[in-house]
């Protein structure tokens, strides 16, 4: 969700005439890449377990893709993967490496209290997880917290296809 503020001088006493209004982008989403090459993220069921034990946060929409609702490709019947314990620690058991080692989430200055809930809730797992704060986007990191423009192509190849490492692919 995001919040729509004006930033205007308003005369003493006249706020009352102020209204704030929030609406949902639905050409972003807030989201958490992993990355893949990272010697303990490169285990698919640690990735399962960061990913099932995210936390769904109060008072936002919940995008279960990376696909727009308005677009023609979009499902809602996909698996949720937000805020389930039981999966997260049945994922967690088959974890062969890294587990022990420290996560550590990279969330732009703007996501910061978002980053505080998602390492809270891997700390909960029983992980060992901290958040880091940039400025932008980093080159190197495990785990990055970030806004993302949904594309209009439903074929979101830049995002994921290995060819475009170094390109877009974030995740590597």
């Amino acid at each position: 969700r995001i919040e729509n503020h004006s930033a205007i001088n308003v005369p003493r006493g006249a706020t009352n005439n102020l209204n704030k209004r929030s609406f949902t982008n639905f050409h972003q989403l807030v989201t958490i890449f992993l990355n893949t090459e990272d010697p303990n993220l490169s285990d698919e069921n640690l990735r399962l377990a960061l990913a099932y034990s995210a936390p769904e946060l109060a008072g936002v929409d919940v995008a279960k893709t990376s696909l727009s609702p308005s677009s023609w490709a979009f499902n809602d019947s996909v698996k949720d993967f937000l805020n389930n314990k039981t999966k997260a620690q049945e994922s967690l058991k088959k974890v062969q490496k890294g587990k022990e080692d420290t996560i550590t989430l990279t969330a732009t200055s703007s996501l910061s209290d978002v980053g505080e809930q998602v390492v809270r809730s891997w700390k909960d797992l029983g992980l060992k997880a901290v958040l880091q704060t940039e400025s932008g986007t980093p080159q190197n990191f495990q785990a990055l917290l970030i806004t993302q423009n949904i594309p209009a192509d439903p074929d979101q190849y830049s995002l994921w296809h290995s060819t475009q490492k170094g390109l877009t692919n974030i995740s590597r």
